[in-house]
């Protein structure tokens, strides 16, 4: 049985499209389906290796890019809710009690 959900359409597309391109990055490379979702399962799989389970947030200060839609796919994949936030100039993050969080 298929998945749910946003992603469980995006799943129908890989399995569909599996050799198509999917995103072309500065004109000069693309992806297709298989090759993205490998990479999705990839980073899902380090998400869940992190500690994130399903419900979790991730909060990511990632720019518009390739990375940035693995990321979030691999949040949509794991289950996890995925936030993005402004980048921030001169914040550190540092682990406390199982999360990150920002000092000054």
């Amino acid at each position: 049985m298929a998945a749910s959900g946003l992603y469980g359409a995006l799943e129908d597309c890989f399995g569909r499209h599996a050799e198509q391109p999917v995103l072309e990055i500065e004109s000069r490379q693309r992806a297709t389906y298989r090759e993205l979702d490998a990479e999705v399962a990839r980073c899902a799989n380090a998400l869940r290796d992190f500690g994130l389970r399903r419900g979790d947030r991730v909060v990511s200060q990632v720019e518009k890019s390739p990375q940035a839609l693995v990321l979030y796919l691999a949040c949509l994949r794991s289950g996890c809710a995925s936030r993005r936030s402004m980048p921030a100039a001169g914040v550190r993050w540092r682990r406390r009690s199982g999360s990150l969080q920002a000092s000054s």
